[in-house]
């Protein structure tokens, strides 16, 4: 049985020191990117949360 549910992250978007924007997701340590804008910051967390949690498993315990 097949079971579909959101997750809800919370990303935070600040500027680095080299003028540069930096993307994290709160709940996850160490995911986060640097990108030259914030729409570019987006788009590349984005990708980089889908690459980590595609290969997830939904487990009840």
């Amino acid at each position: 049985m097949s079971q579909s549910a959101n997750l809800k992250l919370h990303i935070l978007i600040e500027h680095s020191s080299e003028e540069m924007m930096i993307a994290s997701v709160l709940e996850l340590p160490n995911c986060f990117v640097e990108a030259p804008n914030q729409e570019q910051a987006l788009e590349d967390i984005k990708k980089l949360l889908h690459s980590r949690l595609g290969y997830t498993k939904r487990s009840t315990l």
